[in-house]
């Protein structure tokens, strides 16, 4: 077999400004009738429909869209029609069937805003994409063109350019930036740009569009999915080196900045830069000026579809969803999912933990720590471990006083709840630390996670919050999960508390672990490592099995490093699990970093790395 090729590169995850997820833009509402029964939820989605010429098609009536959820269709209940002009009616576009959908009186027709505003996104890339992209942009924007836009421009540094009608001002932007360029920009400047231009995007009249220019080493086009969509924008990707060849790692290892590369062998499906487009109703194009004629054409005409949802779990997370076009050779642009909110007003806060927040002598003497780790091949989903620890400073709490913990699980995707859980547990006895945990399924998108504690006796109170990222499952790819580090394992009265699954990623050797929030131990633990390995294919599990290795190696000391051990797991994927007795490595208190570190022995080249890094504390 041919030499592994990697060339590892530090992804640092950066979210409340990352958004990540593969969902549509979706209003969607619970209502209930006055006999007091609840009606389907309502999921309403934007479909851009075109004919074999290219040219859009806006005659269109509900009777000629299918929406169907694993395999069974839902009714579709309303149909808007959004224009610029005035309707066209196509060839392919017959008359609404009377009496087909008996409760919808008329498919409605709108003017859609006749001003497209767009947000042209440089991403920080390599020099040569750089240099490629700039000079694409800068022949497109020195150049007159007719059309009814509003321009914007975030450059590769988080500068950002107002919306205006002015092009020479983005084209006099291109030049400064053509000779002046910063290879080692902060990505945090660059997306908190991003995110402010976005928040604008999304509250301007009229149709939205973002441009993300950048390169298959550069900034990943799926880390602004979640953006888009909240702005009910399309987006259009242009990668500036030609079409993407490999797909990058996936799953929430990039959480711990990670260092990893391209799988040569996990290519397949869409490339990145054509997936994360059509996720939102946009494409991927080959340049700025084929972004603008697409755009200009796309404003025409489109549709606003409205179903009744048949979601799997009504919780806020997201729900797969097809919708097609009955009429022959014609090609729909639309999202793939759609997500019912949850009632927030359901999940509030206990009113004495929220006085307690509110007084600030309530607020010493008690800390949480939280963490979250992602396993992201579970059927589609990513499987998530959520864990606080809440500790009493000073001693131990008194006798017989309790914990209210109330969490939230937060999509920042869709600005909404996920989940909540909220529960009162004695204090351990004779401890001064109390651990919770819990999991759950974990829809592509990126979240918040805040876990609030109050002690019942004093009224101590403390919150810890903490962010993560789960990326989409669909391409084929090579994956590893968050590495976990513990020195326990649950109790079994914990376990019974908690959602149970067959494909328990936490399960390992008769032990649940319970892994350390803030991942602090003593220098006399027995400190556990697992993570699992999710390869695309069969084979490649047979391979990894065979010609890798697995080191733990902490603060990169590789002549201290303990080998892992790489097995099957007990349903799906691969486990890689070890146990450091930290009272011979003579850690001094404080910080240190763990590697996993993955060498790849192939007899046709030499070994290859892929190192995974995390950090964890040795307590004084």
């Amino acid at each position: 077999m041919g030499s592994f090729l990697f060339e590892p590169i530090r992804m640092k995850l950066r979210l409340g400004l990352l958004a990540l997820t593969f969902v549509a833009f979706v209003a969607t509402l619970s209502s209930r009738s006055a006999t007091g029964t609840q009606t389907p939820p309502i999921a309403k989605v934007l479909v851009w429909v075109r004919d074999v010429r290219g040219a859009p098609v806006t005659g269109l009536t509900a009777d000629d869209f299918a929406v169907t959820e694993n395999g069974n269709p839902d009714r579709i209940v309303g149909l808007e029609r959004f224009f610029s002009g005035a309707p066209i009616q196509s060839q392919n576009a017959p008359s609404r069937a009377a009496g087909s959908i008996p409760d919808l009186d008329q498919n409605a027709d709108r003017r859609a805003g006749t001003t497209t505003q767009i947000l042209v996104l440089l991403a920080p890339m390599p020099v040569t994409g750089r240099s490629h992209a700039i000079a694409d942009a800068l022949h497109f924007f020195s150049n007159r063109h007719a059309g009814n836009w509003n321009v914007a421009l975030v450059d590769d540094e988080g500068n950002s350019l107002p919306f205006s009608q002015d092009l020479d001002q983005v084209g006099a932007a291109l030049k400064r930036l053509e000779r002046h360029y910063a290879p080692y920009a902060k990505r945090s400047s660059w997306y908190g740009g991003v995110h402010s231009a976005i928040r604008l995007l999304s509250v301007l009249p009229g149709r939205h569009v973002i441009i993300l220019i950048s390169s298959g080493n550069g900034t990943p086009p799926s880390a602004l999915i979640g953006f888009a969509v909240a702005a009910q924008a399309a987006m259009y990707t242009i990668e500036s080196e030609g079409p993407a060849t490999l797909v990058p790692f996936g799953g929430a290892a990039e959480g711990q900045g990670v260092e990893f590369g391209p799988v040569p062998f996990a290519g397949g499906g869409l490339g990145q830069f054509v997936q994360a487009a059509e996720e939102t109703g946009g494409l991927s194009v080959d340049g700025v000026k084929d972004a603008f004629e697409h755009i200009s054409t796309d404003a025409a005409g489109y549709y606003l579809v409205s179903f009744e949802a048949k979601p799997q779990e009504l919780d806020g997370t997201w729900n797969a969803f097809s919708i097609t076009v009955k009429r022959p050779h014609l090609n729909l642009k639309a999202p793939r999912y759609y997500a019912v909110p949850l009632d927030a007003a359901a999940w509030q806060m206990p009113a004495d933990m929220q006085a307690a927040l509110e007084s600030p002598q309530n607020q010493n003497g008690l800390h949480v720590v939280a963490d979250s780790w992602l396993f992201p091949d579970q059927g589609g989903v990513h499987w998530g471990v959520f864990a606080a620890d809440v500790i009493w400073d000073g001693g131990v709490p008194p006798i017989g006083s309790r914990v209210k913990i109330h969490a939230e699980l937060i999509n920042d995707s869709m600005h909404g709840l996920s989940g909540t859980w909220f529960e009162e547990e004695m204090w351990p006895a004779q401890a001064g630390a109390l651990h919770w945990q819990r999991e759950a399924r974990v829809y592509p998108g990126s979240y918040l996670l805040r876990v609030t504690a109050m002690d019942t006796s004093s009224g101590k109170i403390a919150a810890a919050t903490t962010t993560f990222m789960a990326r989409p499952l669909d391409v084929p790819a090579f994956r590893f999960s968050s590495i976990v580090l513990a020195d326990a394992c649950l109790p079994s009265s914990e376990r019974a508390k908690m959602r149970q699954s067959l494909l328990d990623p936490l399960q390992q050797e008769g032990c649940k672990l319970a892994p350390a929030a803030g991942a602090s131990f003593r220098s006399k633990d027995n400190l556990r490592i697992l993570l699992r390995v999710y390869p695309p294919a069969q084979k490649f599990s047979q391979l990894v099995l065979t010609q890798w290795k697995a080191y733990a190696v902490i603060d990169e000391a590789q002549d201290k490093a303990s080998e892992l051990t790489i097995s099957p797991a007990e349903v799906r994927g691969l486990t890689v699990a070890g146990v450091l007795p930290l009272n011979r490595l003579d850690l001094v208190p404080g910080k240190h970093r763990l590697t996993v570190l993955f060498v790849l022995h192939d007899h046709n080249s030499k070994p290859q790395n892929i190192p995974l890094q995390t950090e964890f504390s040795i307590g004084r």
